[in-house]
């Protein structure tokens, strides 16, 4: 995603199936899930950054996490991962989707969101250690558009809490047992409910007994399989109350992996998927360096905050590694102009101040003073500079010689006078003498 500006940065895009655009059904569910998650504010939430319809085509654009679903990494690791790994995953995961549950609409009143889908396949784990859930396109909330019909179940069977496969009342504690059947799985490496079809799985989960999760691995403590089990305890009212209480327990139940550790499990488990991915952005990202920059060389030009400053100043924009940048410099041949004109005009005022000091009764004129004459070349050298640099200057440069005429013409000596020596001129009177009417200075003191 790129900006006017320049400014670019990489978001994960999900769209709709064309095949799907024509069903209303679907197309207000996609709706509903932008406005859901624009609602909810958390770290461990993956962010809703904007949602596009354009014709047909219905985008929803998503924060992108560097990192890769907890489903994918678990089935990536032949051993079970770190218990303070586990712990310090599923606290975070628990941590975003209480803050699901508390999401307000904007005059303050409760959502009532419940996501109805918390798996492995939805909390993904970032390379920077942070667990985060994802896809809330089936989730119940007060004022929804698109509501569940009439004897149809949403989410997946083996983690689906034993009332939400009777149709029974859903809330905070279908997300929690649903929480504590991922947490089972994650820890131990084995399915909870497996079955051969969808009937042996809605059986298990209704009836079959949950082991705790060091039966299948010894060195879980006693306090980590209370909480595990209090949070897959088949009567809703004896779960977690919140999962924020849920996390709470489970921080306190053993030690918790710090986010430097985290990610490196998460890199170490799916270092193949994060290189091909990584390779893919960066491809995409150069093919978009041109056109940004030039993006952002025009738009730097109208959105400088800079005013004042020399011509030749960069802006940059620097996004994950990379820099774009604009440089607004003057073209040499308009400074070689600008040099001349006032050059030209620095000489004309030299030479009209003499031919004024010329012009006076008192006086007769005197020879050019050296000064006069180098102001005379310097002008004539300017007038050829910036000649050259466009004839069109060429014209209108110098005053009209009618206008200069009286101040410019030798005067010839008068008779019986012997020329005065040439000296220089003394200082004016301290009050100003007038110039003759017949002489018309190109600039006149007063």
């Amino acid at each position: 995603m790129t900006g006017s500006a320049g400014f670019a940065k990489t978001v994960a895009i999900k769209q709709l199936h064309a095949s799907f655009a024509e069903e209303p059904a679907i197309v207000s569910s996609i709706l509903d899930e932008a406005r859901l998650a624009s609602r909810i504010q958390h770290p461990s939430v993956v962010a809703t950054l904007d949602v596009v319809v354009d014709g047909a085509d219905i985008l929803l654009v998503l924060e992108y996490v560097h990192g890769e679903s907890l489903a994918k990494l678990l089935r990536a690791t032949d051993a079970a991962p770190p218990l303070a790994v586990v712990n310090g995953i599923l606290a975070s995961a628990l941590h975003g989707l209480h803050a699901a549950h508390e999401a307000t609409t904007e005059t303050g009143e409760p959502l009532g969101i419940v996501h109805r889908d918390v798996s492995p396949q939805n909390i993904l784990v970032g390379a920077d250690g942070l667990a985060r859930v994802l896809d809330f396109g089936i989730a119940k909330a007060r004022g929804r558009l698109q509501t569940t019909r009439e004897g149809q179940v949403k989410g997946k069977l083996a983690y689906m809490a034993p009332e939400q496969i009777r149709l029974g009342e859903v809330g905070r504690a279908t997300d929690v047992f649903a929480a504590g059947v991922v947490l089972w799985e994650a820890l131990t490496g084995e399915r909870l409910f497996a079955g051969e079809n969808e009937g042996h799985v809605m059986m298990k989960v209704l009836e079959a007994p949950i082991p705790p999760p060091s039966s299948r691995r010894p060195e879980i403590p006693s306090a980590l399989d209370d909480v595990v089990m209090r949070a897959l305890d088949r009567d809703p009212s004896k779960r977690w109350p919140t999962a924020r209480d849920f996390a709470l327990a489970l921080e306190a139940s053993g030690p918790i992996a710090p986010a430097s550790q985290i990610g490196g499990w998460v890199v170490a488990a799916g270092h193949d998927a994060l290189e091909e991915r990584a390779s893919r952005i960066a491809a995409i990202e150069r093919t978009g360096v041109d056109q940004a920059q030039r993006r952002a060389h025009a738009a730097d030009l109208e959105t400088r905050t800079d005013a004042g400053l020399p011509p030749a100043e960069v802006t940059r924009t620097e996004t994950r590694g990379l820099s774009i940048e604009a440089s607004a410099t003057e073209p040499p041949q308009r400074r070689r102009r600008g040099l001349a004109f006032a050059a030209l005009v620095g000489a004309i005022g030299v030479a009209s101040a003499a031919a004024f000091m010329a012009s006076r009764p008192e006086q007769k004129p005197a020879a050019p003073s050296p000064a006069t004459s180098n102001a005379a070349q310097a002008a004539s050298s300017a007038a050829t500079t910036l000649g050259d640099a466009d004839p069109r200057a060429q014209a209108s440069v110098f005053p009209s010689p009618s206008s200069t005429a009286g101040a410019s013409a030798p005067q010839p000596p008068r008779p019986g006078i012997p020329p005065r020596p040439q000296t220089a001129a003394p200082p004016a009177s301290p009050t100003p003498t007038a110039a003759p009417a017949s002489s018309k200075p190109f600039y006149r003191f007063e």
